[in-house]
């Protein structure tokens, strides 16, 4: 049993409009906003290639579980691993234009300035159920996934093509990324040859779907400003000749397909490198004995403990509420000291050990003992990259779909900031054989999303798209509540009982959250 994101479409437009976008404006206004900023940026997309004006919707879907989402956040403000943008186009409009730069917005875009994510408010608002597998299905039947898949490619690429009618007007579709950890992105949806999984030692293999970084000569852990791999990109397909995705199927981007694949913030730097800079600098500071007192133990493991123990009185006094409740080896993923420590946290407790973390080093770097005063330099360098990665973190959550070009000139130099010196601070242990701040490919995605920046601050564009409307952290929430109802169902029937219990679900949520804002509004006069 699956639900196709037509059928969706067609609901919501009838029903929910105001779900697809929020504010004041006439939901084509707001949706041709976010394709005269979209254009900007990707003049090369398919969908202008279309005669009529364009406005926006999205979508997405997990591993079992597919869902899709909307774009625009309303003013209160498919898991699926992916994520599918719908353009949503209103046919009965004058032809678009050609592609244009602009240095001030247009009156459309301001429709949508002041629009937020949709990371606000439940995810049932902005994220749709399409189909749910069950684990003897997922595990026992090979493929089956990839032909749901393709059921869902088959229904964008009519919605691009042929779209939907809603009374008189008629409506398009257009992907626009798929979206996820780089796991599932590349391993089931895109089946990457180039992907993190060819990391390795000894040999030179392809670790990037949109570059030849890893290849000879190409490293992946340059981050110069023109890095060497920046030549490479988009050169050779990251897939077999004789096989294509099922979403490459779907129009995008001829020239650079894997472009559609996006990479997602959440797990690039909150489950990635923003625990690689907690474990290895919390079990750095541990072996400089920064937890010890006179005749305390050495060991790692009673070290971690009063390491937890500052931690803990730092979060109550901060009133934070973390969810570990205790650092070990294992969380610390540090078995040997020549494993390089990174801990096995979630994104929220990430950023509230880095938090900890800063506020630690400061400490540290202030009252410089002699075990620590040959690292000050470093120490202080990561002080400034721990820094930096919370800057980034609160300012593209903080705003809106667009970036203004200041704030994203600013992300650009904290996403710079941040990978150059956790560079320096990894050779520093290396040099001094402390093993930690491993060079992975995470640190590679970042650098890629840098450079994103940098080539949209090269245009006139008045806008940037905000890199968090590729992030994951919402998407993760709507699986977790399927999931729990999943368990609830019998095995056999977990399809057709998921899907039944998700709408009830919805409605139930759609209820009460226009019940809320009809009671919330303030009265005229």
């Amino acid at each position: 049993e699956y639900m196709n994101p037509s059928d969706w479409l067609s609901l919501l437009l009838k029903r929910y409009p105001q779900l697809i976008a929020g504010g004041a404006s006439p939901l084509e206004d707001q949706l041709e906003g976010f394709w005269e900023a979209y254009r900007l940026q990707h003049p090369s997309h398919e969908v202008f290639q279309k005669q009529c004006q364009l406005g926006v919707m999205r979508a997405e879907g997990p591993e079992g579980v597919a869902t899709w989402k909307v774009a625009l956040s309303a003013p209160l403000v498919f898991q699926s691993r992916m994520l599918i943008a719908l353009a949503v186009i209103h046919s009965s409009l004058c032809p678009a234009t050609g592609p244009q730069q602009i240095d001030c917005l247009t009156p459309k875009m301001r429709k949508i300035d002041q629009l937020g994510t949709n990371y606000y408010g439940h995810s049932f608002l902005k994220r749709y159920y399409l189909f749910g597998l069950p684990g003897y299905l997922y595990d026992g039947k090979p493929g089956i996934l990839e032909q749901h898949l393709e059921v869902v490619a088959a229904d964008l690429v009519s919605l691009f093509n042929t779209g939907v009618f809603v009374g008189e007007k008629q409506y398009f579709g257009a992907l626009i990324a798929s979206k996820g950890d780089m796991k599932f992105q590349s391993k089931t949806i895109a089946w990457m040859n180039r992907s993190y999984n060819n990391l390795g030692t000894r040999n030179h293999a392809g670790i990037c779907g949109l570059c030849k970084a890893g290849e000879a000569h190409v490293p992946m852990e340059d981050v110069q400003l023109e890095p060497q791999w920046k030549g490479t990109m988009y050169l050779e397909r990251p897939w077999s000749d004789d096989w294509v995705p099922a979403f490459t199927k779907i129009p995008f981007d001829p020239a650079r397909p894997e472009w559609l694949y996006k990479l997602d913030f959440f797990h690039c730097f909150k489950v990635g490198l923003g625990r690689d800079l907690v474990g290895s600098g919390l079990v750095w500071l541990c072996e400089l004995g920064i937890f010890d007192y006179e005749n305390s133990s050495q060991n790692i493991d009673d070290r971690l403990c009063r390491c937890h123990s500052h931690f803990k009185l730092w979060a109550l006094t901060e009133k934070y509420s973390p969810a570990r409740r205790s650092f070990t080896k294992s969380f610390m993923n540090r078995k040997t000291s020549m494993d390089a420590a990174w801990s096995n946290s979630k994104g929220g407790d990430t950023m509230i050990l880095l938090k900890y973390l800063r506020f630690q080093l400061s400490l540290v770097i202030r009252d410089a003992g002699p075990a620590v005063a040959q690292h000050v330099q470093i120490l202080t360098l990561l002080r400034d990259v721990v820094d930096q990665g919370i800057q980034m973190c609160d300012l593209i959550y903080s705003h809106n779909i667009l970036l203004p070009r200041k704030c994203a000139s600013r992300l650009y130099l904290h996403i710079m900031v941040l990978i150059r010196g956790y560079k320096r601070v990894a050779a520093h242990c290396l040099q001094h054989n402390f093993s930690g701040f491993r060079l992975k490919a995470k640190l590679h995605a970042i650098a890629h999303i840098g450079l994103e920046i940098r080539e949209g601050l090269k245009t006139a564009a008045a806008r940037l798209l905000n890199p968090v409307i590729w992030a994951c952290e919402l998407n993760e929430d709507h699986i977790g509540h399927v999931a729990r109802v999943s368990r609830k169902l019998a095995t056999k029937t977990l399809g057709l009982r998921m899907a039944q219990r998700y709408l009830l679900n919805t409605k139930a949520i759609f209820r009460r959250h226009f019940a809320k804002q009809k009671f919330t509004k303030p009265r005229k006069g």
